[in-house]
């Protein structure tokens, strides 16, 4: 599995952490035989609902669009539950790692 960008994305998905546990926690993503770890799944989870594809190739990323509808009925969910009307309304005060998360990925001199 190739991750197009993965400290990127990763650094985004801090700020959405709680969030997104909620929603793997509720659909149970876990309990899928080929996802064996939290953070590939939140990675993973959050390239689906928050930028609409997933930037990663393989059987770990095809078992999470196999989910996706009860990914985003999740979503929509905790939206109604928490009173919001966008995903931006959802995301907590940003991390303190997320800053220290390197952006660029090319090879260092």
């Amino acid at each position: 599995m190739a991750f197009l960008n993965p400290l990127a994305t990763h650094a985004l998905s801090l700020k959405d952490k709680p969030v997104l546990e909620d929603v793997i926690k509720g659909s149970g993503l876990l309990s899928e035989r080929k996802i064996t770890t939290r953070n590939m799944a939140l990675v993973l989870v959050h390239d689906l609902l928050f930028l609409g594809r997933i930037q990663a190739k393989g059987a770990v990323p095809d078992a999470v669009i196999r989910h996706k509808t009860r990914l985003r009925s999740e979503l929509e969910r905790i939206k109604v539950r928490k009173g919001v009307a966008s995903v931006a309304g959802l995301a907590q005060s940003p991390d303190v790692r997320a800053g220290k998360i390197a952006r660029d990925v090319g090879p260092r001199i």
